[in-house]
């Protein structure tokens, strides 16, 4: 298997590239593409992105031709099981029964995967007393082939695609690993977007839920081309940015966000009393927001990190971890 992978993250309006070797970031870059490349999460111009890849890959000079990309969690479905213990060609039998609820066309025309959370032992003797707990995955083969196809007009080479949520997965196991954590500790971590602010929560170390809030950084941006005709990330390298965002009209909004995450923390806590949440990790665009990052310390009930603090050892990784937490996470695969 190779050692490194450029890891691939296709938003709505920039993708995010992240060269890693052996689980390090040698590269990392973002750049906007056309407006009318992708729509609702999508990509609808496959020539044009593909044609922009090549453009992009010539430029930061990336020879690296296997890809580890992030896809969106529009285009797959993705689910927690717990399941009798069985081999792996048992499992490529039953998973696609797993998912009949929730995909309509032929199961043959999806691909389904999955990964092995913990094997559990029933208390009781049973016949079958082994359990695997499994977070699976599918997409339509149709859209994979998209993908393949647009990638190796790039001249690149598709090795791994998963959704966010196995990205972010990777990088708390990676964590858990890293620092040889014996007890199991429950994670929050808080991706605020352009166009969304999601909301990712582990319990005990595994991926248990997610809540996509509507209200990202879209309205600051608007406000901000009002009044210094500025784009976010520009406006952030200004001196005076932190003054400018603490002003009432932007407060505002920073309230509406972190009452929306406070509510999905609480339901949380009150359903896991045992909890052991301490931390709010943040990160994209929106980490680098301090007043946000305070409102939200206020409100929510937790101490606010940037999820670059879950590696505080790896200094090269920082960027990437807070702008590019799921390009880095699915090369951790």
């Amino acid at each position: 298997m190779s050692k490194t992978y450029l890891g691939i993250e296709i938003g709505k309006s920039t993708i995010k590239f992240v060269l890693c070797t052996k689980g390090q970031v040698e590269g990392f870059f973002i750049e906007s593409f056309p407006e009318d490349f992708v729509k609702e999460g999508c990509i609808v111009n496959w020539d044009g992105m593909a044609k922009f890849l090549k453009q992009m890959l010539k430029k930061h000079k990336i020879s690296c031709k296997n890809v580890a990309l992030v896809l969106p969690e529009s285009v797959t479905y993705i689910r927690r099981l717990l399941l009798p213990y069985m081999t792996v060609e048992q499992l490529k039998v039953n998973l696609p029964y797993e998912f009949h609820d929730f995909i309509s066309e032929q199961k043959e025309d999806y691909i389904y995967d999955y990964a092995l959370m913990e094997l559990l032992e029933k208390e009781e003797e049973t016949q079958n007393p082994s359990y695997m707990d499994l977070m699976a995955a599918a997409v339509a083969k149709e859209t994979i082939e998209q993908y393949r196809k647009m990638l190796k007009v790039s001249g690149l080479k598709l090795k791994i695609a998963a959704p966010p949520s196995c990205a972010y997965q990777n990088i708390v196991f990676h964590h858990m690993v890293e620092y040889s954590l014996d007890k199991k500790m429950d994670y929050a971590i808080l991706d605020i977007g352009y166009e969304t602010v999601e909301l990712r929560i582990f319990t005990e170390g595994k991926y248990e839920t997610e809540k996509s809030i509507e209200n990202g950084l879209k309205e600051i941006q608007e406000l901000l081309l009002e009044q210094v005709h500025m784009e976010f990330m520009e406006f952030l390298k200004i001196p005076n940015h932190q003054q400018i965002l603490s002003e009432e009209k932007y407060m505002t909004i920073y309230e509406t966000i972190a009452l929306e995450v406070m509510r999905v923390v609480n339901f949380f806590t009150y359903n896991h009393p045992n909890n052991t949440l301490e931390h709010l990790y943040c990160c994209g665009g929106g980490a680098f927001l301090e007043p946000l990052l305070d409102v939200l310390q206020d409100t929510v009930g937790l101490k606010i990190k940037k999820v670059s603090e879950l590696f505080p050892n790896q200094k090269e990784d920082q960027l990437a971890l807070v702008m590019a937490p799921a390009a880095v996470g699915i090369t951790w695969n």
